[in-house]
């Protein structure tokens, strides 16, 4: 029913985010995204200022849904198209801007996510989630100072947050011993 529409109206744009919806739903991923990204073209640039804001969100939500999907699946490349493509919709989500930051960390782009993590903590400064992910990302650089701060951060207002201890553990682990010199006591 949905196909029908668009197929009459190319530019039928309402029709085509409700077959990328009903895709979803049933589980024909690759079906929804191409939907998603039809839909985004008959639009051109500003297809999000042209979007009922309500429109824009779930459609952010379901281009970061098929995203999720495709990191759970170690396809990070494509796992970073969706979650760009959610937020040229709905830039201050910040929840989708943190799985942009592990995509492109577990792809090896660590600045990138970096960059990603600070934007998130910019929008939602007290989002711990961003601030847990950052620390771990600048530990993977090599940054343990930072990552430390990060992860005090996180403690001071989450005592007991599991992953911020962790971040904590592994500093320490991944700092080099204190060298120790032979010190002769004989003499």
């Amino acid at each position: 029913h949905f196909q029908r529409p668009h197929k009459l109206n190319p530019n039928y744009t309402e029709a085509l985010l409700n077959l990328a919806i009903t895709y979803n739903t049933v589980g024909l991923y690759e079906n929804a995204a191409r939907s998603f990204k039809i839909a985004a073209e008959h639009g051109g640039s500003s297809t999000a200022q042209k979007l009922p804001t309500h429109i824009g969100a779930r459609l952010a939500n379901l281009h970061s849904e098929v995203g999720s999907i495709y990191h759970d699946h170690f396809v990070y490349h494509r796992a970073i198209e969706q979650f760009q493509h959610a937020l040229e919709l709905c830039p201050d989500f910040v929840d989708i801007r943190v799985r942009l930051g592990l995509s492109l960390r577990d792809s090896g782009q660590l600045e990138e996510a970096v960059g990603q993590f600070r934007r998130a903590l910019e929008i939602h400064p007290t989002y711990l989630a961003a601030r847990v992910q950052l620390g771990f990302c600048l530990l993977k650089l090599g940054r343990h100072v930072e990552a430390r701060d990060e992860f005090q951060s996180v403690l001071a207002s989450s005592p007991e947050n599991m992953l911020a201890h962790a971040g904590i553990s592994m500093i320490g682990r991944s700092l080099p011993e204190p060298l120790i010199e032979d010190v002769d006591t004989t003499a």
